[in-house]
């Protein structure tokens, strides 16, 4: 939060300064960090809209690229997953023309994840691979990081082991960076892994640590409703059913969620099987 706050008081100084693009700059961060660091849809968007303005002042094909990345991320938010995946193949198409192979991998995995929670979970599994071969030899973070999705698609096609892996793939990777925020996305997965396979012990450990760092950090708030989901969830399991419904419905309220399949299939259906027998 220090950060951003520095950043904010150099904004100022950046925008009498006149250079659009170094403005742009600013207000891109800025917005990506309100958006999934505090999770403040309102505050992130006018600054993200107002860094596709300024980027559009400068007439290159890598700004155009990060237009289509903010206007993409507000969409995902919002979930509008149709809009998001027609913007997301337009932008692959920039990826393409610049010829940046770590670009192209990281579009394509973001196709996937686009596509998983449409639904249409074999495409978005072959997106994602595709997306990881090509930034596999550019980026170890990026490889590390869409190890994740991959989990996610996987996991929701009924491949629980094979899911397990990546995501421990990913947390091992950014627990040697002590990067606390992605280490709790990984565990998030992992612990619905977990829960699938079995192993509630387990399941509840991830969850657990999961919301431990995020109560170091107190930022990728964004990212926090998948981890509360899945105490809703293992809490339905023991049969403290109210209390899962309580905080599944809190869960549930965030726009992306809602509008998710891929959020529907794996947990919404559980959530409405441990009602029925409630009720029955």
């Amino acid at each position: 939060r220090d950060l951003i706050m520095e950043i904010e008081r150099n904004l100022c100084y950046v925008r009498q300064g006149g250079d659009p693009f170094e403005t742009a700059c600013y207000l891109y961060v800025l917005g990506i960090s309100e958006l999934y660091h505090t999770y403040q849809v309102e505050i992130a968007e006018p600054l993200l809209m107002e860094s596709i303005e300024n980027f559009q002042l400068v007439e290159d094909l890598s700004t155009q690229f990060i237009v289509y990345k903010a206007r993409g991320y507000l969409l995902l938010v919002n979930g509008r997953f149709e809009a998001f995946h027609a913007l997301k193949l337009q932008e692959l198409a920039v990826a393409q023309h610049i010829g940046d192979c770590r670009l192209i991998g990281i579009t394509h995995a973001e196709i996937g994840e686009v596509l998983y929670h449409l639904g249409n979970y074999p495409e978005a599994e072959e997106q994602i691979r595709k997306g990881m071969a090509l930034v596999k030899e550019q980026s170890a973070v990026e490889y590390a990081h869409r190890h994740r999705y991959l989990g996610d698609v996987l996991l929701v096609q009924g491949k629980c082991t094979e899911a397990r892996e990546a995501y421990l793939f990913s947390y091992h990777f950014y627990q040697t960076l002590n990067e606390k925020g992605w280490m709790m996305t990984a565990l998030t997965g992992l612990s619905r892994a977990e829960l699938a396979l079995g192993n509630r012990p387990g399941a509840w450990q991830c969850a657990r640590q999961a919301l431990q760092l995020y109560s170091e950090i107190h930022i990728y708030t964004f990212f926090v409703y998948g981890t509360l989901a899945d105490f809703a969830l293992l809490l339905a399991d023991q049969g403290d059913v109210l209390q899962a419904l309580e905080l599944f419905q809190l869960v549930s309220q965030q726009g992306y969620l809602a509008r998710s399949r891929w959020f529907a299939d794996l947990f919404g259906n559980f959530m409405d099987n441990a009602y029925a027998q409630l009720t029955a």
